[in-house]
């Protein structure tokens, strides 16, 4: 022990010596220092940590062994899916729509596969991490072990390092053994990948060449292929059993998408269950009564909602699960929609709804081309004749809602009725591609347009009550502004639905990818001009972010004005100032953030600022003092919205100030703009910085001979007896001095601003009846008249005098 505590002592001494003249050659000198013998047990501990985690974390995951199992399965499965598909290609017959499913079908293979790749990567990308690790604490360690032998250091710290040595060799043979079978793994994953890719090229193919055959004749007439019903189940059957395969595999991951839909549901039919009980309260409101079935059917309005969003929520499932939803989405729909239309039309409803179900079924019997084409016969049979019976005029009234929507939607009946004639028409002949293109286009967006419509109404029904409930009305925002805040909403829902709806037909008529390509390019247009390019896609994204920019620091201002800062006890302007600031900094970063998403170098927009403020010294001087004026004016606040101000002979009440300018507007009703900086740099009279009252003065004449004394007594009860006169200051009231005519008075008393003037006429016309009922004279005024060169007859006219003059 007591050589092992004098090694312990000089084992720093030692490597401090090393290090002061070292003997290596100069390539070893980037080895790794040894570790010093008094950390050694500390960091022992710490290496067989790490090479336990690293054992734990190399062990096989759950995912992993899923990814194994199921890649085992899925070789059977893709090589029989290779096979359906060659025999898919090689029928003249296929259509696009069933080319799309299979498409759709082998994509979410490949989605999946490429799932499975990015994992086995990650966690190949984390074992490279630990093993790296490893290779540098055992080259540590061995670094470590040389100098303890050079150093003759003692028995126990020698087979301490050889323990810690053994551990991490072990933990590196397992390690390299892990990334021996995740490197397999990937390349397993990367030949089903292959195979995947390669079917799909051939679909896009075929895909592109039946969409360049669209008017020719790809199929033989329907009467020859219903002949033939020979092989028609088999196809069926191996297209149902790779669809629930897909179907298990996608079911079999975490459940945690399938556990949010879930909750969306129980928070919608939460929410439709409380506006229930709510639209029994207020059915005196007509938009709430017309949608109040939404709340009797709290379930199916859930239902509706959630099952409509379920390519969101599952954006990756297959197909078969998609088309469950859809069929699934058929219940809520008509247990909803015939009672929000008229009784009338729930026939068409009905039909709707069965036919949707049809075409369901038919996408499942895609593999079998002579029953797809048959029951899409019978399919678009059913459908035109029932646009047929809905384009009657009669029926067509009931769904008035507007003037101009009958006309335009008789117009798009009949465009659907034509196109659906026409489908079951190639459909018959043997132009199956053009067919199902019309006929399937026009069916999902009629099947579109009554989902979107009934989650339109829904979604409406629900932000009128959210707006007309108890808990808003204590929002100022929605108790003053609820009609606006509900109007806003029901226009930002139609048009939200209706661009779901186009997309949803585009999608139906096969033209979304097309549309999307065509978008791209138009979106990267570019304009170039020498070394300046401009493209539409920046100019758009640029005019978009500032046009939403204002949209919220409008929003902003005015829930912080209006109801945030209302329910403060703050000085009056405090509010305005803060919501103004609020406004003028969303605006500020709503620019740096349409500079950014534009793709703008700011190294570019400095030299552009640079130059700007140049133009703003020269040119832009009123408008810069402006708007510094106008923060003057909402910080220092000397005058503040609500003020009634005199500047330049305009008097009148503040009504806004602008970035720019003020508004105020006159007592006559007139509305004047007055520039910022007039406000501050000129004098201006504010009759309500302080507060809002005024001194009003009412002047008085008496007759002379009248008691002075009493005439201030009747002047001060009239004061007194005025409810709107305040108290304090206390009314006053003086004697004047002697005048031409009459003693002069002034009765003095203090007013609200709003009413001085009604109160100063009351008060004038109190004093006149208190006077008279005193008995106490207000003079005229009297004048002395002398007249000169006038006539004795002038003069004797003018005294009243007729009588002729002695002679």
């Amino acid at each position: 022990r007591a050589l092992a505590l004098i090694a312990a002592l000089a084992w720093p001494v030692a490597l401090r010596a090393q290090d002061a003249a070292p003997v290596t050659p100069p390539d070893a000198a980037s080895e790794p220092a040894a570790i010093a013998l008094p950390s050694l047990v500390v960091e022992a501990e710490s290496a067989e940590r790490f090479a336990r985690s690293v054992a734990e974390a190399i062990a096989p995951s759950r995912e992993l062994a899923q990814i194994e199992d199921s890649l085992t399965a899925l070789a059977p499965d893709i090589a029989q899916r290779v096979e359906h598909l060659a025999a898919l290609l090689s029928e003249p017959t296929a259509s696009l729509e069933v080319l799309a499913a299979e498409a759709k079908d082998w994509g979410t293979r490949r989605e999946q596969l490429a799932r499975w790749q990015r994992a086995a990567t990650d966690r190949l990308v984390a074992l490279e991490r630990e093993i790296a690790e490893l290779e540098a604490r055992t080259e540590v360690w061995r670094v470590t072990r040389d100098a303890a032998r050079e150093m003759r250091a003692p028995a126990e710290a020698l087979a301490r390092i050889e323990g810690v040595q053994a551990a991490l060799r072990a933990a590196h043979r397992e390690a390299r053994a892990a990334r021996r079978g995740l490197v397999e793994l990937q390349s397993r994953i990367a030949a089903h990948e292959s195979a995947i890719a390669s079917g799909i090229e051939q679909l896009d193919a075929a895909r592109n060449a039946a969409e360049v055959s669209l008017l020719e004749s790809d199929s033989a007439p329907l009467w020859d292929m219903l002949g033939d019903t020979s092989n028609v189940w088999d196809p069926v059957a191996t297209q149902l059993a790779s669809d629930g395969a897909l179907a298990r595999d996608y079911l079999a991951r975490p459940a945690g998408r399938l556990v949010a839909q879930a909750l969306a549901f129980a928070l919608v039919a939460w929410l439709c269950f409380r506006g229930r009980r709510f639209a029994a309260r207020v059915r005196d409101d007509a938009q709430l009564a017309a949608s109040a079935v939404v709340f009797e059917r709290p379930l199916a309005a859930a239902g509706l909602v959630v099952l409509a969003l379920t390519p969101l929520f599952h954006p990756h499932a297959p197909a078969s699960l998609l088309a469950l939803s859809r069929i699934a989405l058929i219940l809520p729909l008509l247990r909803l929609l015939p009672a929000l239309a008229p009784r009338e039309l729930f026939g068409a409803i009905a039909v709707a709804g069965v036919l949707a179900l049809l075409g369901e079924v038919r996408g499942t019997l895609g593999a079998s081309p002579a029953v797809e084409r048959g029951l899409f016969a019978f399919e678009l049979g059913i459908a035109a004749a029932t646009l047929a019976w809905l384009m009657r005029p009669a029926r067509l009234a009931l769904l008035r809602e507007g003037q101009r929507l009958p006309t335009l939607l008789h117009s798009a009946l009949r465009v659907c009725w034509v196109a659906l004639l026409v489908g079951f028409v190639a459909n018959a002949a043997g132009w199956s591609n053009l067919a199902h293109l019309l006929g399937t286009g026009t069916l999902r967006s009629l099947y579109a347009a009554l989902v979107v419509y009934g989650g339109a109404r829904v979604l409406r029904a629900g932000l009128r009550a959210s707006t007309l409930s108890e808990r808003a009305g204590r929002l100022r925002l929605f108790r003053d502004h609820g009609d606006a805040v509900q109007a806003t909403g029901a226009r930002a829902l139609n048009l939200s639905g209706y661009a779901l709806w186009a997309a949803l037909t585009l999608m139906g008529f096969g033209l979304w990818d097309a549309f999307t390509r065509s978008a791209r390019a138009v979106w990267s247009f570019e304009l170039a001009y020498g070394s300046l390019a401009v493209s539409l896609g920046d100019v758009l994204t640029f005019a978009l972010t500032i046009w939403a920019a204002v949209g919220l620091a409008r929003l902003a201002r005015f829930a912080l004005e209006g109801d945030v800062l209302a329910r403060f006890d703050t000085q009056r302007g405090v509010a305005h100032a803060v919501a103004r600031t609020a406004q003028y900094v969303v605006l500020l970063l709503g620019f740096f953030a349409a500079v950014a998403a534009s793709g703008i170098d700011m190294s570019r927009f400095a030299v552009l600022a640079g130059a700007f403020g140049v133009g703003i010294g020269f040119g832009l001087q009123n408008i810069v003092n402006n708007f510094v004026s106008g923060l003057i004016l909402l910080y220092e606040r000397p005058i503040k919205v609500g003020d009634s101000i005199d500047v330049d002979g305009v008097i009148g009440d503040v009504e806004r100030i602008g970035v720019r300018s003020s508004t105020v507007r006159t007592w006559e009703g007139a509305e004047v703009i007055v520039p910022n900086a007039t406000l501050i740099s000129e004098r201006v009279t504010n009759w309500t910085l302080s507060d809002r009252t005024r001194r009003v003065g009412v002047p008085v004449g008496v007759a002379y001979g009248t008691e002075p004394r009493l005439v201030l007594e009747v002047l001060l009860r009239c004061a007194r007896e005025h409810p709107a006169v305040l108290a304090h200051p206390e009314p006053t009231a003086l004697f004047m001095g002697f005048g031409d005519s009459a003693l002069e008075f002034e009765l003095r008393f203090w007013a609200h601003l709003d009413r001085f003037l009604p109160v100063k006429s009351e008060i004038s016309l109190a004093i006149h009846d208190a006077l008279a009922a005193a008995e106490i004279a207000i003079p005229f005024p009297q004048r002395d008249l002398h007249l000169r060169s006038v006539s004795p007859g002038a003069a004797r006219a003018l005294r009243g005098d007729e009588s002729e003059p002695r002679s």
